[in-house]
């Protein structure tokens, strides 16, 4: 194929139809069974006591506690009793199902139409056939991993995780005049402390299949039990400053620390493993609270009706951020075929990194022109939204050792929006832009820095309420039809290297609100 087809993706063509059924054949065939049960239990109770004083306004407190238990079982197979079968023996094939222009919009040229193997009759061969796939030998999922269990219900894996949190806090809020400013806000303290654990069975690598060299197997065990916890604690304080110059200009300054806890995804302790790259995918229960201590100035100017113009600035020092990390990780007992020596997987696992920070600025116009333009048009305003961020960290690619910004911040970001509002109508038309940014310095399995590259994006929407029990809206999302493109940086370099893209296309939806 082309190295390249609209300049970022390759344009692919072939000299056969890819809708002969001859050229296509059984490589293996695979099925999976998941039940996840997820529970919440919760209780808070708040007070408040109001002081009739100079400057003390209340005093407030409040506790807080919550039970989270997250029960997910599941059962796997994959079958090669079938290999190199053609597909015409299994319900043959059919069409695949995209229009013709498929993949137009991305500016790739692809074959179409192509075809699809009968999944439904592969997947009846599990209870039509099982004599032919155990005499094919074709479970390739370890001691214990045999159709009789998958079929009488057995798990392969069943892993318990509970999420325990508790929460205290008290906050005063208070209020007065700094000479002829007033002023007001409220300092807060809240203590929290949670106890993760994960409790069950789980499956290792005992071997690699290596029947169809082109694509070998990991083999997996019997589920083995597991028992991770991790306990943590933090104190949280905060305070919130508010000056009032003149009835038009508002100061605010606010810092706080604050924690962030990791994702269920990043605690599972769950493998995924791969034979070609030896890479393995999995959680780490011992992951500790991603905090931050974080500070914000911003001054306000209400200069008409609806209208303001502002100006923040915003900085935040991180620690404990979860990045992705890899990790080498040997099998002594499995022997890998390539090698002659023991297995080592390079593992991709969720690890509390280093320091990193934020600084910023934000700017912030919005304008009614209620006050300048006659009816019908005193509905129009306008909202416009600007912001620059300078981060950096201590996370390094392992491959090149350089270091790079904080995954999912670009440096620059735009917002533009076009309303009007006025009675039972609401209409918007809004532009959004965001430069680069980095989302996965490890790359995924390539081991290179993974980045989204900038795009634009134009949205509408429109709200119509003809009493104020009923209304009808319509949303517009992606009106231009942009697409993301995502690419690595080999090494130290600089030239992008595109590998995908999504096109999700113009996206529309219409709905009817009744109040009752």
């Amino acid at each position: 194929y082309p190295t390249h087809g609209s300049g970022k993706l390759p344009s692919l063509s072939s000299t056969s139809p890819l809708t002969d059924v001859n050229h296509w054949s059984v490589v293996k065939q695979s099925i999976q069974k998941h039940r996840v049960d997820d529970r919440i239990t919760q209780f808070r109770a708040d007070a408040v006591y109001a002081i009739d004083g100079d400057w003390l306004d209340t005093v407030q407190a409040g506790v807080r506690t919550y039970r989270q238990s997250r029960r997910d079982r599941a059962r796997y197979l994959n079958s090669r009793a079938f290999i190199d079968q053609p597909i015409s023996d299994f319900g043959g094939s059919s069409p695949f199902p995209a229009e013709s222009d498929f993949l137009s919009t991305l500016g790739i040229d692809f074959p179409s139409p192509v075809l699809n193997p009968n999944f439904d009759a592969l997947q009846e061969t599990f209870v039509t056939r099982p004599d032919d796939i155990r005499a094919g030998g074709g479970f390739n999922t370890g001691t214990g991993r045999s159709l009789d269990e998958f079929t009488s219900g057995r798990f392969n894996e069943d892993l318990n995780h509970d999420d325990d949190g508790n929460a205290v806090y008290a906050m005063v809020t208070f209020s007065g005049e700094f000479g002829a400013t007033p002023y007001s806000g409220n300092f807060g303290v809240r203590y929290v402390d949670n106890s993760t654990g994960s409790v069950g069975e789980i499956t290792q690598p005992i071997d690699i299949d290596y029947s169809d060299p082109s694509s070998p197997e990991v083999l997996l065990s019997r589920g083995e039990y597991v028992n991770i916890g991790h306990d943590y604690a933090e104190v949280l304080p905060s305070l919130n400053l508010r000056f009032d110059p003149n009835d038009e200009v508002v100061v605010r300054a606010s810092v706080a620390k604050v924690l962030s806890r990791p994702r269920y995804l990043d605690l599972n302790p769950r493998l995924t493993v791969q034979a070609r790259p030896r890479t393995m995918r999995g959680g780490n229960g011992k992951l500790d609270p991603t905090t931050a201590v974080q500070f914000d100035l911003a001054l306000e100017w209400y200069f008409a009706d609806y209208s303001i113009a502002s100006v923040g600035l915003f900085t935040k020092a991180i620690e404990a951020f979860v990045q992705p990390d890899i990790v080498p990780t040997p099998f002594p007992a499995v022997i890998d075929p390539e090698t002659g020596n023991p297995l080592v997987l390079t593992a991709f696992l969720p690890l509390n990194t280093g320091e990193s920070s934020m600084t910023g600025i934000e700017l912030v116009f919005q304008r009614s022109f209620a006050d300048l333009l006659p009816t019908p048009f005193d509905g129009l305003g306008v909202i416009a939204n600007f912001t620059y961020i300078d981060s950096g960290s201590d996370f390094e690619n392992n491959k090149t050792g350089a270091s790079y910004s904080i995954p999912g911040l670009s440096e620059n970001t735009i917002n533009f929006t076009l309303f009007y509002e006025k009675g039972p109508l609401s209409a918007r038309i809004s532009y959004n832009f965001r430069d680069d940014f980095l989302d996965d310095i490890q790359g995924g399995f390539s081991g290179h820095p993974y980045f989204v590259e900038s795009y634009e994006q134009f949205d509408a929407s429109f709200n119509y309420s003809p009493t104020e029990k009923l209304s009808f809206s319509l949303e517009a999302i992606n009106l231009a039809d942009e697409n993301v493109y995502y690419y690595n940086l080999l090494g130290t370099g600089t030239q992008k290297h595109y590998s995908s893209a999504i096109n999700a296309g113009r996206r529309f939806q219409c709905g009817v609100r009744l109040k009752i």
